[in-house]
């Protein structure tokens, strides 16, 4: 009696496991996918600040040069 106890509790038992391992993998996925996403938004904020950095350093510029014109 005990010998048919077992077998089915193993398999219970991996069927749990698989389940846990299968639950978890499609976690990982999601998650990696938001890193992606998350990527993308950071590399266009990185471009748009990089554009901006460069307007307001022009425009320093032409006001050094501005300045520098009426001494």
């Amino acid at each position: 009696m005990d010998q048919l106890v077992l077998p089915g509790l193993s398999e219970a038992v991996v069927s749990f496991l698989l389940s846990v391992i299968t639950y978890l993998l499609k976690l990982l996925v999601q998650e990696i996918r938001q890193m992606k996403r998350d990527q993308l938004e950071l590399r266009d904020m990185f471009l748009w600040l990089k554009a901006e950095q460069q307007n307001i350093r022009e425009w320093l510029d032409s006001q050094l040069k501005q300045i520098k014109s009426e001494e």
